[in-house]
Order: C-alpha cells, then structure tokens, then sequence
C-alpha cells in the first residue's frame, strides 16, 4: 500500500500500473476489449481508443495490461491536471488492514485540500497477493467505471 500511495503522490503512472494485481488489470482490459467489440464497437473506437494513445483496435490489443492502466491513468491527468498538484499534496492515513483469506482490506483517510479546504475520504483498498507481494484489486471507483462502460457499449 506504501508504494502505490508514493506512487500516487508522485503520480507516476508506471508505478501506479505496476502496484495493480494481474487480474485486476486483466478484467479491465476485458471490459474495453468487449466495448470495441460490441454492439457499438464504433462509438466506442471513437470514444476509448484516444484514453489508451491509440488509433486503432490493433494497436489497443498490443498493448500490455500495466500499459493499458498506465495510459488511461495518463489520460486523466491530461484531462484533468489540477488531479496531479492534488494528489502532490494529498495526505494519507492507514487506519486499519483486516485480512480474510487472501483478501485485505486496507482502509485509510485520504485528505486532499481544493481551494484552501481539506476534505477527507475515507477509503477501503482490497489487496491480494501476486508472485510474493500484496498486490491492489480495483477500487470501487474502478467498479464502477467497468459498469457505466458496459452498459454504454452493450
């Protein structure tokens, strides 16, 4: 958890990428793969390929699963670059880590200052273990995403 929050602060999308778990990366490379090949496969070439740097399907599919995390994380932060002066100065706090099998949860307070004003979120990671190390499943967040552009594309 320590490295994807430096990795956060930094913003550094490769590290980022790398902190994430194989199938989490995985089941978010199925779900854009599914859009580009659905029902609206157009629309959807339109409106995805551009997150991941891309201009064509083919080229999307070359793409490695940390590569296609890391490029959509690029994205937002062109899209949107006040998110990395934000997460610079972003604070955060463990507060507690229950493990139940191979799962932990990790909640930690994140407090983020917009416009001289912390606000704080409190925030449970899911964690699961790849080749020796405590590796980061998909956060709500990300869940949520994967359903809008399922049911955008269907």
């Amino acid at each position: 958890m320590a490295r994807f929050v430096d990795a956060t602060r930094a913003y550094d999308t490769a590290r980022m990428a790398s902190s994430m778990h194989p199938e989490a990366l995985q089941r978010f490379r199925t779900v854009i793969e599914g859009a580009l090949r659905s029902g609206k496969a157009d629309m959807a070439k339109v409106e995805l390929l551009p997150l991941f740097s891309v201009s064509s399907v083919e080229d999307f599919s070359k793409l490695s699963d940390v590569e296609i995390f890391k490029r959509l994380s690029d994205s937002v932060a062109k899209a949107a670059p006040q998110v990395i002066e934000l997460m610079a100065k972003s604070e955060f706090e463990i507060i507690d880590t229950v493990v139940t099998g191979e799962i932990a949860d990790v909640t930690y307070l994140m407090t983020i200052t917009v416009e001289g004003e912390s606000v704080e979120q409190q925030i449970v990671q899911k964690l699961k273990p790849s080749n020796g190390q405590w590796m980061l499943l998909l956060p709500a967040t990300s869940e949520t995403t994967i359903a809008n552009i399922e049911s955008r594309y269907r």
